[in-house]
């Protein structure tokens, strides 16, 4: 049960920067081909993975779904301010 735990959080940590990390580099490197549908896309599956690991927690129906609501808004704005510090970085393309 606590590795279950581990592994959620982890997983819910981890898992949407990792792919919006791949999608960034994938998409800048070597030519620039981002689009904004390409992005909102990443950004779908970087958050519904997420939650996938939020709802796997082994904790009450009702704290995964107060979990859940909190996460999207949350995780959305951490995505973006790490994607655009990423995109500066890495690629010289400041706001």
């Amino acid at each position: 049960m606590r590795n279950r735990y581990i592994e959620s959080v982890l997983g819910a940590v981890l898992v949407p920067f990792i792919i919006v990390t791949v999608y960034l580099y994938a998409s800048r490197w070597p030519e620039r081909v981002w689009t904004e549908g390409s992005y909102t896309a990443a950004w779908v599956v970087s958050v519904a993975l997420g939650i996938m690991f939020v709802v796997r927690l082994p904790v009450r129906l009702w704290v995964r779904a107060v979990l859940a609501a909190l996460y999207v808004p949350v995780i959305s704005v951490l995505l973006f301010v790490y994607a655009a510090n990423l995109v500066c970085a890495a690629f010289g393309d400041c706001m």
